[in-house]
């Protein structure tokens, strides 16, 4: 079920540096409520360079226990995505939607209750990635 809530990233705009996802350019965080939650990321990727054979793109689902992101930030999933040299396979990622697992609690017994995507971007980037994100929660 898509909740306009749990957008991450509209898509507006080519990352070509490592940033956080926006909506109409301001910086998105959303708040997942206080309890554990268990749900998918779902990335849609339209462009993707990987011209140079080294570029990858770290997209993280991250979490925090502060609504601005001040304190304490921990990755909750991510999905590596790039040129086959630089990924542990040997297939080169393609544009198309991706589906990431996630859940709020961490192994430490730690909830984060707000989270973001953040894009970590290296290699030899020219044009980047363009993809647009959001949560899902899971069904029972």
């Amino acid at each position: 079920m898509f909740d306009y809530d749990y957008r991450l990233e509209d898509g507006a705009a080519a990352f070509t540096v490592s940033a956080a996802g926006a909506i109409g350019a301001t910086a998105q965080i959303v708040s997942l409520g206080e309890g554990r939650m268990h749900g998918e990321m779902i990335i849609d990727v339209t462009a993707l360079e990987i011209a140079s054979n080294n570029e990858y793109y770290d997209l993280q689902l991250q979490g925090s226990t502060d609504s601005a992101f001040g304190g304490t930030i921990t990755a909750l999933s991510q999905i590596k995505l790039g040129a086959k040299e630089v990924l542990s396979g040997d297939q080169d990622s393609a544009v198309g939607r991706y589906r990431v697992p996630f859940c709020t609690e961490q192994p430490d017994g730690t909830i984060y209750p707000y989270a973001r995507v953040y894009a970590a971007l290296g290699g030899s980037v020219t044009t980047g990635i363009t993809f647009s994100a959001r949560l899902e929660k899971a069904r029972a």
